[in-house]
């Protein structure tokens, strides 16, 4: 009987206060955004930081980047935009679209819609054959990316919760044209090629405009993968009780 072998995925942090993850197809591991401090990724690497090939950094925003020159000075290799490298020394700039490779990884970066010039990641085991897309801060998705194993994709807010914010006006229109609801993730999800889809982990939820139990609905609708929550403070819940009735 065969099995799709999936990356592991692990959240150190997820919110606008911080965003890193660690993948790993059991012989190369990355860490997708550097958005928390140093310590906190050298703890969930077990303070073995040889265990880390690499670095994709989807923009220079402190809750993305923050440790980024910490990571160069430990000899991890960063990869980024242009933007990225003009920011921090021994960056390398790398261009949307063109393939590159860490060990047993391949990727691409997609340009995003955001304030800054912002790539979600593409990333393919050439062990496993799997396909990741980790994607954030960005208005929308516009590119339909075939044989997508998994997902770490943005789900920043509920419209209607947004539109109904007591936040200034100003901030209101920022999250609006930079982050993506989740009604247009919903939209993105329900037009791709789900036909290897078997994980999406939603991510950089709003501490104000988001209702886990909503999202993870509209989500369902348009799925039949696996859904997780990535925490705020690290970890990711499984979504499978959320607004079933059934315990989480």
């Amino acid at each position: 009987m065969s099995f799709l072998i999936m990356f592991d995925v692990k959240c150190i942090a997820s919110s606008s206060a911080g965003n890193c993850f660690i993948v790993s197809d059991g012989i190369t591991s990355l860490l997708l955004d550097a958005g928390v401090k140093m310590k906190e990724i050298l703890v969930a690497c077990d303070f073995n930081m040889d265990k880390i090939s690499g670095a994709l950094i989807t923009h220079e925003h402190n809750d993305h980047a923050r440790s980024v020159e910490e990571l160069t000075g430990r000899g991890i290799r960063i990869y980024g935009s242009a933007a990225v490298a003009a920011k921090f020394k021994e960056v390398r700039c790398i261009r949307p679209f063109a393939r590159y490779a860490i060990d047993t990884i391949d990727f691409f970066a997609v340009p995003m819609e955001h304030d800054a010039t912002c790539y979600a990641y593409c990333i393919r085991s050439v062990k496993t054959g799997d396909t990741l897309l980790y994607a954030t801060d960005t208005k929308r998705m516009t590119e339909y990316i075939d044989g997508l194993g998994q997902m770490i994709i943005e789900s920043n807010y509920n419209v209607e919760l947004l539109e109904n914010s007591v936040k200034p006006r100003k901030l209101v229109r920022r999250i609006a044209d930079c982050h993506m609801s989740v009604e247009t993730l919903a939209k993105y999800i329900s037009r791709m090629d789900q036909g290897k889809l078997q994980e999406i982990y939603l991510c950089h939820l709003s501490d104000d405009h988001s209702d886990v139990e909503k999202m993870v609905e509209k989500v369902r609708k348009v799925t039949q993968a696996k859904i997780f929550v990535c925490n705020k403070n690290g970890g990711v819940t499984d979504a499978t009780g959320i607004g079933t009735g059934k315990d989480n």
